[in-house]
């Protein structure tokens, strides 16, 4: 079970018995690693004080919950397209949908992909992507992502060229022992959330191309004590951490220092990064 989110659950309380004894700890995670958090949480509920998470990926409540994947209805977009840089540019994308018609859409994926791949510093040299394809850790990460997106937890279709292939390609080792053994996956127990009595502060992005946004919605729904923070930008947060402005909204959450949230508030209001309506099911777009 060695780097499977369940075991990292583990390893954490031994690391958190040995170094704070009866103490609680508080999290900052946030994208992948949000799943072991979680995890955690769903077995140690006891031992959390809070939790500020950004941007959870958690493609399990997606699936789930039956939110649309990002999809792009343009073959072309993805003709000569690497899986590793659709996802890439899944994850550093930042859109605010408005009324456009699908022509004009289409131009502006075309041409917001075409922009990304300039940036060749986003993506892996060469050396560096063939040690990561070696690592297990990584693997298992990718086959845990992959598995829940899966509706009948099967092989993933070979050769499909979508945004999540580039994990079901990576952890092809995986599912080729799960097609031949097929072996347990633990998930997340959510419904534990009921009784962590603790904080949480789930900081959500609007237009988010990596997981459909309503999923932070269905998150929130399984702790009561949370908090949602809905803002207009992409999974990078790249917009709202301009200028520290996520740095300062966590920092005043952590202090609980009410000046301050209202400062950082007003200053992410005033660069248009708060999304209003948040509850509104029309207001986040469907993909």
């Amino acid at each position: 079970m060695i780097f499977n989110q369940y075991q990292i659950a583990m390893d954490i309380e031994t690391v958190r018995a040995t170094l704070m004894k009866e103490n609680k700890v508080s999290f900052i995670t946030g994208s992948s690693s949000a799943t072991a958090i979680f995890q955690y949480l769903s077995m140690f509920p006891e031992k959390v004080k809070s939790v500020i998470c950004i941007n959870p990926l958690l493609f399990d409540l997606q699936k789930n919950l039956s939110f649309k994947k990002f999809e792009i209805d343009d073959p072309l977009f993805y003709k000569n397209t690497s899986p590793e840089s659709l996802f890439k540019f899944g994850y550093y994308a930042y859109f605010i949908e408005k009324n456009i018609n699908a022509e004009e859409k289409n131009n502006f994926y075309h041409q917001s992909l075409f922009t990304f791949n300039s940036y060749s510093y986003l993506f892996f040299n060469k050396q560096i992507t063939n040690e990561r394809s070696r690592s297990l850790a990584l693997k298992v990460r990718f086959f845990e992502h992959t598995y829940n997106l899966q509706e009948n937890k099967t092989m993933p279709e070979e050769g499909k060229n979508s945004l999540y292939s580039w994990m079901y390609i990576e952890s092809r080792p995986l599912w080729l022992s799960h097609s031949q053994i097929p072996f347990s996956v633990v998930g997340v127990f959510y419904d534990k959330g009921e009784i962590y009595s603790g904080k949480i502060l789930i900081i959500g992005s609007a237009q988010n191309w990596l997981i459909h946004p309503k999923s932070f919605e269905a998150l929130a729904e399984f702790y009561p004590t949370s908090t949602l923070f809905m803002v207009n930008d992409g999974h990078a947060m790249l917009a709202v951490k301009e200028g520290s402005l996520l740095q300062n909204f966590v920092f005043a959450y952590l202090l609980d220092d009410q000046k301050m949230k209202i400062s950082s508030f007003t200053a992410l209001r005033k660069e248009g990064l708060i999304f209003q309506n948040q509850y509104s099911s029309d207001k986040i777009p469907e993909r």
